[in-house]
């Protein structure tokens, strides 16, 4: 092979776009990677990372929306919302028409508990945006922690009539029977978010729910079972169910379930009336 300088000393020729594309690289390396590593630190949970890399990505690129919004939702996903609302009430100053913060925004005040604020921002954010079914389904959730039944019935209505298979409505309506004391309608809503999808764990859970306070165990007790074979680990059913096998007199099979149970780390209040239940039985066997 032929050195260059056996080619005339010609040197190879290099596409400026290229050279442009490289320099670019060389100098945004460094932002982007701090934008991915938030990512990447958001997906595994590590929220406060996350947070750290989308501001020190904010420090040299102030207007970046894409990093703010991450930024906000990272706030979010940590529960620190006081911080989001204040977030986004700053962003919102500077850019007023930003989709994503306006939603956002709606959502912090969910999270704090500020549930009037929330139904004020998702009402104003639906009038731009109608389409936007899960913003109008969490206004029929913030409707449901008012206890403003109807007004939330209205709004499930509503996503159904624009998307029939939006299954979260056909649950949340569901709840709203639950809550008015009509189990029969409860259990008629549930089954219809089944016909959409039969493997939807949370509507099986609250079906078999309302299944027991019919009394009707059995079928229950079916759902329970079937819930824990595609998912061993699921908490709600292995509780349930541990309750279900304690009154039938299976002991063994009850202090299993609490057990497991207590190995995928429940909520304090929920560990405490487990570990009493798993001592009462245990003291009862022979």
């Amino acid at each position: 092979m032929k050195k260059s300088s056996e080619l005339g000393g010609k040197r190879p020729f290099i596409h400026p776009v290229i050279t442009l594309f490289v320099i670019f690289t060389i100098l945004s390396g460094c932002a982007f990677s701090l934008h991915q590593r938030g990512r990447q630190a958001e997906k595994r949970g590590r929220y406060g990372k996350a947070i750290k890399f989308y501001t020190e990505h904010l420090k040299k690129y102030p207007d970046d929306l894409v990093v703010r919004n991450d930024l906000g939702v990272a706030y979010i996903r940590s529960q620190q919302y006081n911080t989001a609302i204040q977030f986004y009430k700053t962003h919102l100053e500077k850019f007023p028409e930003d989709r994503k913060a306006q939603k956002g925004l709606a959502v912090a005040y969910m999270g704090e508990g500020q549930i009037d604020k929330a139904i004020a921002f998702y009402i104003q954010y639906l009038k731009k945006y109608p389409e936007d079914l899960d913003a109008r389904n969490d206004l029929g959730v913030a409707y449901i922690r008012t206890q403003e039944y109807d007004l939330a019935f209205l709004e499930f209505k509503k996503v159904q009539i624009r998307n029939p298979r939006y299954i979260q409505a056909y649950y949340n309506i569901a709840l709203i029977y639950n809550f008015k004391g009509l189990i029969d309608e409860e259990i008629n809503a549930y089954g219809q978010a089944l016909e959409i999808d039969p493997t939807h764990t949370e509507t099986r859970l609250l079906l078999a729910h309302a299944l027991l306070e019919q009394g009707k165990v059995g079928p229950a007790t079916g759902i329970y079972e079937n819930v824990l074979r595609q998912h061993p680990n699921q908490r709600m059913a292995l509780y349930n169910l541990a309750g279900i096998y304690d009154q039938r007199g299976k002991k063994k099979k009850a202090i299993e379930l609490l057990e497991h149970f207590l190995g995928q780390n429940p909520d304090q209040d929920w560990r405490a009336d487990a570990e009493e239940q798993l001592r009462q039985l245990k003291s009862e066997l022979p």
